[in-house]
């Protein structure tokens, strides 16, 4: 865990975080909560926690352990979402819009929710093949994750799920936020870059960004974990045409 000591809302943290380390940080036990006061020396802070109902911040992390002060969370004046932890460790809801320290969460589970997959493929292909046997093609949302993918990938170029219309991530409901382009790029050379590999042109272990053509075969990134159901909705249109009895599935 990183303690950011300037103050920031907790929407202002949480970008900050995921540009610059994981997430803001999920709390899961007492000690993990006793080990962050500590690390706070008295400040209080930002935790990940917000409502909507009660969730934490980083994807995938469930809200099973907390540590309430006395008649809290109480939503005082009804705009309290976002939760601080005090100097003695009791957590608080208050209005995300005042400004406090906050604690990101370094850690990474990133050899667990991706999968490098060596066969060479267009992006298109790459993408179909990760939303059937996975999830979706990868997307990246911190300097760390982007570190760790280059790491796994052992030297080879691949696809992210960074994709041009404009840049926006193929796993839907994933902000843009983070980017790691090499110098100069995205250039769409020849008006035809619409895809994004992590590349080996430079210093493979930078894990810099190049726009390329998508016809292009390289090896890819899936991702592995739920789709963000509060942001996606899937909708399946029947659509029957007047020249046959069966239905098109439009997804």
């Amino acid at each position: 865990y990183i303690l950011i000591e300037e103050l920031k809302t907790w929407t202002e943290a949480q970008q900050y975080c995921k540009e610059h380390h994981t997430d803001l940080v999920s709390i899961k036990n007492t000690s993990e909560n006793e080990d962050l006061v500590k690390k706070a020396q008295g400040k209080p802070f930002w935790i990940g926690l917000f409502n909507n109902p009660w969730k934490w911040s980083r994807q995938g992390d469930n809200y099973t352990f907390h540590n309430w002060n006395g008649g809290e969370p109480n939503n005082w004046g009804g705009n309290e979402k976002c939760v601080e932890m005090s100097k003695s460790g009791q957590w608080n809801d208050i209005p995300c819009t005042f400004q406090l320290p906050f604690c990101c969460d370094e850690t990474s589970n990133i050899t667990a929710r991706y999968t490098l997959i060596e066969e060479l493929k267009t992006w298109t292909e790459a993408q179909q093949y990760c939303r059937e046997h996975h999830t979706d093609l990868v997307s990246i949302k911190s300097a760390s994750e982007n570190a760790d993918l280059v790491k796994k990938a052992q030297g080879k170029p691949f696809w992210i799920g960074l994709f041009n219309n404009p840049w926006k991530w193929s796993h839907q409901g994933d902000n843009y936020t983070f980017h790691n382009w090499n110098t100069g790029e995205p250039k769409n050379e020849g008006g035809n870059e619409n895809c994004v590999e992590i590349g080996v042109r430079d210093d493979p272990s930078r894990g810099e960004w190049n726009d390329m053509d998508c016809s292009w075969k390289r090896p890819f990134f899936c991702f592995d974990g739920k789709a963000p159901c509060s942001v996606c909705v899937l909708v399946q249109l029947i659509i029957f045409l007047p020249s046959t009895s069966n239905p098109t599935v439009v997804v």
